[in-house]
């Protein structure tokens, strides 16, 4: 298991949300819920993703509060696909798979600005 700590929706250090990323091996399971609950409080941000390979370009991510697992969360969903992108793991059309459903991925590179990474949120209630 690879441990991150991200700033979502800034490219300055210690700005924007801060989320835990745990990127497991591909013939790694998920750790037991209560590990995954006790990693997060450990961490001490509001949430952290867990994020699983299914299959080349299929993740499956869990999220974790101090509390307890949540079914999604924005800004720590946005740390995950940038851990995956930075690490080259992921690109366009990559899904995800969440306790709310399924997200899609689009990226694009520019020459003088860095890439933007965009979601799509498909079969997901948002509340």
């Amino acid at each position: 298991m690879e441990i991150y700590i991200v700033d979502a929706f800034t490219n300055r250090r210690f700005c924007g949300n801060q989320a835990g990323v745990a990127i497991l091996e591909p013939q790694e399971p998920f750790p037991e819920a209560e590990f995954m609950r006790s990693l997060a409080e450990e961490l001490r941000y509001s949430e952290t993703a867990f994020v699983k390979v299914c299959s080349p370009g299929r993740y499956s991510i869990r999220y974790f509060t101090p509390a307890g697992e949540v079914d999604l969360c924005g800004h720590a969903t946005v740390a995950a696909f940038t851990v995956l992108r930075e690490r080259g793991r992921t690109g366009p059309g990559t899904y995800r798979e969440t306790a709310r459903g399924k997200i899609s991925s689009w990226q694009s590179a520019f020459q003088s600005t860095p890439r933007e990474t965009g979601f799509r949120f498909r079969d997901v209630a948002m509340i």
